[in-house]
């Protein structure tokens, strides 16, 4: 390149430094046409949604009848994990952070690829389980595992995907990426620590987290695997129910299964808010127990004692009282505390009054079973009739 001159002005290119300049650009935007053109071409995996396809020339077989489908011959579901995950479903694990989500999800991968029983409890079918983390490091990994895996069987049925940068909401290039994975190692269950590590798009948009089930969907129906996501609560709220999901409420709506846990020193609360196929798990509980050999060990508990779960069904029926009582058609949470939070100088037989996770589950049931309606935080709306 010619020097400045005298007046520290820039020099002008010769012809053959223009000329090397643009041929250098060109040879630059050619191969970023290209590897958007490579990009793109994956981009709308059509085949793989051809379960959702429209009949275009026969309108009608894009339904059934009330008669076809009381008659149609529907399989029992398949659980990978009994009760827990289902065979092709999708569930949550959801809870604050720090509270052994991800030690639980390598116990259920220990449990999966040996066959053995979840917490002694819950049956498994054998099988491969695939672990992509974004949450922790290589080596926390690795003591964990150390910890919690007892036999040298199932090994080599466990894989992990350590600190790639996997995004689940952008089929280009991840969807090709993760179908070629799966197509190779042909995993039963891939685990998920945690979603939203995730996602590019924005995590309170339902518009962007459906993207995460249009980008499981076809690979669940191509590949007959399962997915468990771990998830966060949002921070500040300790109650341990569906509506405390950190981001959208679409989190909770497209999976099959979603079970909170809560930790309390070295005990977990489980309790399951969703199952689409049966009745939901009562609450149980989960003690981690480190053994002087230097082992983890989950050992499940009897359910959650019964008061427990009566307090919540109390609160709801209180709830209900008071509103139909006073013919209220909207109450807060503020409202709902402030007439039924139980004080530290309450006695705990006293009625009508009950602790902040009773009132906080009574909500969640009340919106459940349709008494109320819920579309702003800490709102909720009397449904009519």
């Amino acid at each position: 390149m010619s020097q400045w001159d005298d007046f520290e002005a820039p020099p002008k290119p010769t012809e053959e430094e223009k000329k090397a300049f643009f041929e250098f650009a060109e040879k630059k935007r050619l191969a970023f046409e290209e590897s958007k053109k490579k990009s793109l071409s994956y981009e709308k995996p059509e085949s793989l949604y051809d379960n959702f396809g429209w009949d275009e020339d026969n309108v009608l077989n894009n339904t059934i009848t009330l008669a076809g489908l009381l008659s149609k011959d529907i399989e029992k579901p398949i659980w990978n994990i009994e009760g827990i995950l289902p065979e092709k479903g999708i569930g949550i694990i959801g809870g604050d952070v720090g509270c052994g989500k991800s030690l639980i999800s390598i116990n259920i991968a220990d449990c999966i690829s040996t066959g053995k029983p979840l917490f002694g409890k819950f049956k498994t079918v054998k099988g491969k389980v695939l672990i992509i983390d974004k949450e922790n490091a290589e080596t926390w990994i690795q003591q964990r595992c150390l910890k919690i895996v007892k036999k040298c069987e199932g090994l080599d049925d466990v894989r992990f995907v350590i600190e790639k940068d996997v995004k689940l909401d952008n089929f280009s290039p991840w969807f090709q990426r993760l179908d070629a994975l799966i197509s190779e190692f042909n995993p039963d269950v891939i685990i998920i620590d945690s979603a939203v590590r995730f996602i590019d798009g924005d995590e309170n948009s339902s518009k962007d987290i459906r993207k995460i089930y249009e980008f499981i969907r076809p690979l669940i129906n191509k590949h007959n695997v399962s997915w468990i996501l771990l998830h966060h609560l949002r921070k500040g709220y300790g109650n341990k129910s569906v509506n405390d999901l950190r981001g959208s409420g679409d989190f909770g709506a497209f999976v099959d299964v979603i079970i909170m846990v809560s930790k309390n020193g070295d005990v977990l609360t489980v309790k399951q808010e969703k199952n689409r196929h049966q009745k939901p798990l009562c609450p149980f509980k989960v003690t981690f127990i480190d053994t002087e050999e230097g082992d983890l060990l989950f050992q499940y508990s009897k359910d959650v004692p019964e008061e427990v779960i009566k307090e919540y069904d109390k609160c709801a029926t209180a709830i209900k009282k008071w509103v139909e009582e006073e013919k209220l058609i909207q109450i807060t949470t503020k409202q709902t505390k402030e007439k039924f939070l139980r004080s530290d100088e309450d006695n705990d037989e006293i009625e009508d009054k009950f602790a902040n996770n009773a009132i906080s589950d009574a909500l969640s049931f009340l919106v459940d079973s349709k008494f109320f309606t819920k579309d702003k935080r800490g709102i909720y709306d009397v449904c009519n009739g």
